[in-house]
């Protein structure tokens, strides 16, 4: 029987994080730079909070100012109240919490410092190699 894996274990590790005080417009940019839609939020090396672009898309269509970009700040959109665990959490914990709480993400810590994060995207990765390996399949595209 196989041991399960931690979230350590299949998180992303060192992601990118963006300032609280940086201009919206700033997140969007990196955002879009990097093909990402969850961005951590550190404030004086500290994490406060996660952007998402959907955090942002909603944001901006609630405020309808035309400089919306550049008037606002990470620190006025971002979500303060984040999922975050250790990395030692069993990933199946982290899994059943983010499906029950409709979550897209968890920020993962080690000594209250960030060390990785999963998402939504990379619990579908990670399932996919799952069953790609129960199968002996090698590459998901050979089933297609």
């Amino acid at each position: 029987m196989r041991k399960i894996p931690t979230i350590k274990d299949i998180m992303k590790p060192f992601p990118y994080t963006i300032s609280a005080s940086e201009t919206v417009k700033e997140a969007k940019l990196f955002m879009a730079k990097h093909s990402i839609r969850h961005l951590p939020v550190v404030s004086k090396n500290q994490l406060v909070g996660i952007l998402t672009d959907r955090d942002i898309k909603l944001s901006q269509a609630v405020s309808k100012d035309e400089n919306f970009d550049q008037k606002y700040l990470v620190d006025d959109i971002c979500l303060c109240d984040v999922y975050v665990v250790p990395g030692s959490t069993s990933a199946v914990k982290v899994l059943e919490y983010m499906a029950t709480n409709r979550i897209g993400s968890a920020l993962i810590t080690a000594n209250e410092k960030l060390i990785g994060i999963f998402t939504v995207t990379d619990a579908c990765r990670s399932f996919s190699a799952f069953l790609c390996s129960e199968s002996g399949v090698a590459d998901a595209d050979e089933n297609s």
